[in-house]
């Protein structure tokens, strides 16, 4: 059984020669036999590895020591190898937007725990837009949720202009583990949306404590997985088309 962890983290990186950051996390992940995607940039870290469990606990805890110890790590397993590579990947943002980070220290008061989140949806009318892609969205999302008509991320303001979205009804957004809620929030605030809050951890840590919650459908992934289930296994349901790269139902 392999174990998976996905995390990210804002991060002033800018003081840091990537290039050597680089090579430290393939160098460590191959010591410790760790596959996976990291994505690296001046504004942080994101990521989702996978191994035998051991070498996985020891090397989130060398990941710790190099961004911090407050990292918010969301966990899976599978009898599959989620991953066949390792990489590590330099690029500007470590989630591609229209809008780069530039303050670091986030208003924390606009994220709702998992348990919060699910007090909310019980009791509360609220409007709850997904922020991922279509592809995603298709294959399960919350109860009720607005999923925007978006092939790429970066394109999240333009489509959530064109919305006829209350922007006075206080707001929910999510995602798969939290990490374009974090800059998401911002844009849906610019736009004009007056009450806006986000699912800290995203869907996967959601799933995590609240299995048979609102979440609806399967979570897509971005590997060999494909997508989970409402107990964060590996999908049966669903294999992905090599022509474009969208999730489809297997053919039995």
């Amino acid at each position: 059984m392999y174990k998976a962890a996905s995390f990210y983290k804002f991060f002033d990186c800018s003081e840091i020669d990537l290039e050597v950051r680089k090579s430290q996390i393939l160098d460590t992940a191959k010591e410790h036999n760790v596959l996976g995607l990291f994505i690296i940039a001046k504004e942080g870290i994101n990521s989702t590895f996978a191994g035998a469990p051991s070498d996985v606990e020891t090397f989130k805890h060398y990941i710790m020591g190099l961004y911090g110890e407050d990292i918010l790590f969301k966990y899976s397993e599978s009898s599959v190898h989620p991953f066949k590579k390792l990489i590590v990947k330099i690029r500007d943002e470590i989630v591609t937007t229209d809008k780069k980070l530039v303050d670091f220290d986030h208003n924390k008061n606009t994220y709702l725990s998992p348990k919060e989140w699910h007090e909310v949806l019980k009791n509360e009318d609220v409007q709850i837009i997904d922020t991922r892609n279509t592809y995603e969205t298709k294959i399960g999302s919350f109860k009720n949720a607005v999923k925007l008509k978006m092939r790429h991320f970066k394109d999240f303001r333009d489509i959530l202009n064109e919305e006829d979205l209350d922007k006075n009804k206080k707001t929910l957004i999510f995602c798969t583990g939290g990490i374009r809620c974090e800059k998401g929030e911002k844009i849906v605030r610019e736009v004009g949306f007056k009450e806006v809050y986000q699912l800290d951890g995203g869907i996967l840590k959601y799933m995590e404590e609240f299995p048979d919650g609102f979440f609806e459908g399967e979570c897509f992934v971005f590997d060999n997985r494909v997508a989970l289930d409402k107990n964060l296994e590996p999908t049966k349901q669903y294999t992905i088309d090599y022509r474009s790269g969208d999730p489809v139902d297997l053919v039995e």
